[in-house]
């Protein structure tokens, strides 16, 4: 019987896949909806490091404290009106109403 360990790159490369996946179907199933809430969680286009620095800063698309939303954090960078934005620490799109642990206020 083959041994089937799973060495930790490969397992990075997995959950990051499995993470993409995720993320495109949860946006698919939005775009079918015809409307509702902004969804930024796309991350199908980043590179590894990049979606391990948007995980590691615990970027999620709806902030628990509406204060601390990424449009009043002083790295974002605004998108055009109802779509998502960026940032400058935290790449791919990042929702206006969404928060990392990375947020600083606007001053």
């Amino acid at each position: 019987m083959k041994d089937s360990k799973v060495d930790r790159r490969d397992f990075l490369k997995r959950a990051l896949t499995l993470g993409a996946a995720a993320g495109a179907a949860s946006l698919l199933a939005a775009c079918g909806k015809g409307g509702g809430a902004l969804v930024c969680t796309d991350v199908a286009g980043l590179a590894p490091a990049d979606a391990a620095t948007r995980s590691s800063l615990q970027y999620v698309d709806a902030s628990a404290d509406p204060a601390k939303v990424c449009s009043g954090c002083m790295l974002y960078v605004a998108g055009q009106p109802n779509a998502c934005g960026g940032c400058q620490v935290v790449k791919g799109p990042i929702n206006p109403a969404g928060s990392c642990a990375s947020w600083a206020k606007k001053v």
